[in-house]
């Protein structure tokens, strides 16, 4: 009887859940799992998060769960690449003592920090937010304590021995689009092991009918002037190239065309910055081309904008700057691969457009720029859409049950 009345207790308690969150900066996924805390059942279970990274964003993760921040970098890789390469002559050997150098002064401290805070909170679960190469320090540290693992899955994966060895070894893996589950399944992971979560935000925030006249004003744009605005890091992936070179093509037809890159830099890429205001500077003679960093208040930003532009130039494992756009009821304009194409219908809610390709992007913008009915109706069959494909309660469910599944399967194997 006592046996029988402790195991009932265990199973009333919450599920303590270490997420780890290793990406580049506080963009789509650090953004994504701060509102899936804020859905998480809070009798249910009890988030821990550990992030490599603090500043504009990363604080907000104290309002929903037990939070740390743990430096992955000790030693700064970049000048590390450029030391060694400058000291060794072979290049093979370089790459040996950066890797060496890298796992000893930067991933071996980030894992045993790691493992005190999953002992020190007594955690039953881990859970990568990110792509377990990146996040090799959350994968290890589970390894080491045997507490079973979960990983998010936002993008593609290179083919290599690491990545291999690493997905053989995770519990479960979530696929934040179609896409990538596809992707998953070419290295062998089965179906079976794979969940679909499209990513999951407060909707409450997002309503078309925001005001926009003020912020118009803030940004000097004369009423019934167009605004077509491109969102998301300076990546050089994500396109920002194409819309500046189809800002030029557009700008030539319809100059009262208004063209806003929004988002900050990330230190991975530091010169890409300034290479697109150098771009922008031989082809924007008028001033019509600006960037405005990055922005805490999305909501606030996209009613300011007409057009919404996804420009990525490789597959996109989801862009949930289309959905934004589309919950906004703007006519969302985006690159015809990966995850857009799991959101939009063609010429109903929204177009798709060949990836990097300029030409086909400034077509498609002068047409919706000249026309303000065929964005008014486009916007509004977007909104519907991507109200229904992305519902954070439905979504949250299915983590949830995965996560007592995958917590209550490990303690039956004990």
């Amino acid at each position: 009887m006592n046996n029988y009345i402790t195991k009932q207790a265990n199973a009333a308690r919450p599920i303590r859940i270490l997420f780890v969150e290793n990406g580049i900066g506080y963009g789509g996924a650090a953004i994504s799992l701060h509102n899936h805390l804020s859905y998480l059942d809070r009798n249910q279970f009890i988030p821990v998060v550990v992030t490599s990274r603090r500043g504009k964003g990363y604080d907000k993760y104290s309002d929903v769960a037990q939070w740390s921040v743990i430096p992955d970098r000790l030693l700064n890789r970049t000048l590390l690449r450029l030391w060694c390469h400058r000291l060794i002559p072979s290049h093979r050997t370089a790459n040996r003592v950066i890797s060496f150098l890298d796992y000893m002064f930067n991933l071996a401290p980030f894992v045993l920090r790691l493992i005190f805070v999953a002992l020190r909170k007594r955690v039953n679960l881990v859970v990568l937010n990110n792509d377990p190469l990146c996040n090799m320090g959350g994968f290890f540290a589970a390894q080491l304590l045997r507490l079973p693992l979960i990983c998010f899955v936002r993008g593609s994966l290179a083919n290599t021995r690491t990545i291999r060895y690493i997905l053989n070894r995770v519990k479960h893996f979530v696929a934040v689009s179609r896409f990538i589950k596809s992707e998953l399944m070419t290295f062998s992971v089965p179906s079976s092991n794979v969940t679909i979560v499209y990513s999951i935000r407060d909707w409450n925030h997002y309503a078309p009918h925001l005001s926009v006249k003020q912020i118009r004003e803030e940004w000097g744009v004369s009423h019934g002037d167009v605004i077509i605005g491109i969102t998301g890091l300076l990546i050089p992936w994500k396109g920002h190239r194409i819309f500046i070179q189809a800002a030029a093509e557009v700008l030539r037809e319809l100059p009262r065309t208004h063209f806003f890159i929004i988002g900050g830099s990330v230190d991975e890429f530091p010169d890409y910055p300034l290479e697109l205001k150098t771009l922008v500077d031989s082809v924007d003679t008028q001033g019509r081309i600006r960037f405005l960093g990055h922005c805490a208040d999305m909501p606030r930003i996209l009613g300011g904008l007409d057009i919404v532009v996804h420009a990525s130039t490789v597959p996109e494992p989801l862009g949930m700057v289309v959905a934004e756009g589309m919950v906004m009821g703007k006519p969302v304009v985006a690159s015809a691969s990966g995850g857009p194409l799991e959101m939009i219908e063609d010429g109903r809610t929204g177009f798709l457009i060949p990836p990097g390709d300029p030409a086909a992007l400034s077509s498609v913008l002068i047409k919706l720029s000249r026309d303000p009915h065929l964005r008014q109706d486009i916007g509004r069959s977007a909104r519907a859409s991507a109200l229904n494909t992305f519902c954070s309660e439905r979504e949250t469910a299915k983590l949830e049950a995965l996560y007592r599944d995958v917590a209550t399967t490990q303690q039956k194997n004990y």
